[in-house]
């Protein structure tokens, strides 16, 4: 599910829309985990505070920070969504890293540096992998 063109279609990428997309999105995930789905929720939250509230609002026995610690050059050289492109043409604003700071996570349950694991597709499959060992590891799920 995509909150930004449902959900969360009225918001914009200033610092509170941001939080309050990051939100709407826990609860979502929230509401998932007490039908006893396993939810999850990709999200850029460029803030510590904002990670904080989000690991309260879920319940922090459901809760994990994953943070993919790829290098801002390497984001600008992969640009799979054109994001970086259209920020350099001026299309864009509001980029965590570029127009205000990004707090990489000091309490990631999992860190998975992307740039570092090979080819795109590689990479994505080791990514997954590393998730789900930390699925496994914390019980939701068996192998």
């Amino acid at each position: 599910m995509n909150l930004r063109s449902g959900m969360s279609r009225d918001l914009g990428f200033s610092k509170g829309e941001r939080s309050e997309n990051l939100r709407r999105g826990m609860e979502l995930s929230k509401a998932m985990n007490e039908a006893g789905l396993i939810a999850l929720a990709v999200f850029t939250a460029p803030e510590a505070a904002v990670r904080t509230r989000a690991r309260e609002l879920v319940g922090a026995d459901r809760f994990a920070v994953v943070h993919v610690s790829t290098p801002l050059e390497e984001c600008r050289k992969r640009d799979p969504s054109g994001l970086y492109r259209d920020l350099a043409a001026g299309k864009v604003a509001g980029v965590p890293g570029v127009d205000f700071d990004y707090e990489a996570p000091a309490d990631a349950d999992l860190t998975i540096p992307l740039h570092e694991l090979g080819a795109p597709d590689v990479a994505l499959r080791t990514a997954v992998e590393r998730v789900m060992g930390l699925l496994e590891a914390r019980g939701a799920m068996v192998k």
